[in-house]
């Protein structure tokens, strides 16, 4: 159990080990930007993680074996394996204009077991970026694993953009490379 505990700590966690460029971890992605009245606050993240890996942690954090993990559980997995994934910056790289947005922490993490047996996590990383600093500008988002030893892979259809009563951000998708990333503009909406 240890063992597994900690292979996967390497491959989930962002340990990576540099024996080859192609992925060995694939998950899809979807997304949803969050919005106050006057700040993108910003973006709560769906991690559906691939069956093969999803199944090693399920055996490897789903103590009790009743198909669903509990909050001891998640908060197991949190410790164990999510949270080296902070040290990747969450895999993301966000921009906003020509300007980097650094990410320093995520909240809300949570882990459930799918059907199919894949694993989602679920977690909210925060901008706090003003509206009116985004006005004529492009947020763009890409989920990105530079060793290519995880392999994400954007679920378009479930991206979205939230509003408030004076703004709405509006999705859209640029080909960088190999790779999709998501555009987030912002604008007025019609009254």
């Amino acid at each position: 159990m240890k063992y597994k505990s900690m292979m996967m700590s390497l491959l989930v966690g962002g340990m990576i080990m540099t024996t080859g460029a192609h992925p060995h971890l694939f998950i899809d992605v979807m997304a949803k930007f969050m919005f106050s009245d006057s700040t993108l606050t910003g973006v709560n993240v769906f991690w559906d993680i691939d069956e093969m890996s999803g199944a090693s942690l399920i055996e490897d954090f789903d103590f009790n074996h009743n198909g669903s993990f509990e909050k001891n559980e998640y908060d197991s997995l949190y410790r164990d394996v999510f949270s080296w994934v902070a040290k990747t910056n969450y895999y993301m790289e966000v921009t906003c204009g020509n300007s980097m947005v650094k990410l320093t922490k995520s909240e809300r993490f949570v882990a459930s077991i799918l059907p199919d047996l894949k694993v989602r996590y679920a977690f909210f990383i925060p901008f706090n970026i003003k509206i009116t600093d985004l006005i004529n500008k492009k947020l763009r988002v890409l989920f990105e694993d530079p060793s290519m030893f995880a392999a994400f892979e954007l679920k378009k259809e479930m991206i979205s953009a939230g509003m408030n009563s004076e703004w709405k951000g509006v999705i859209s998708f640029e080909k960088e490379e190999y790779y999709y990333l998501i555009v987030l503009k912002v604008e007025k909406k019609q009254q």
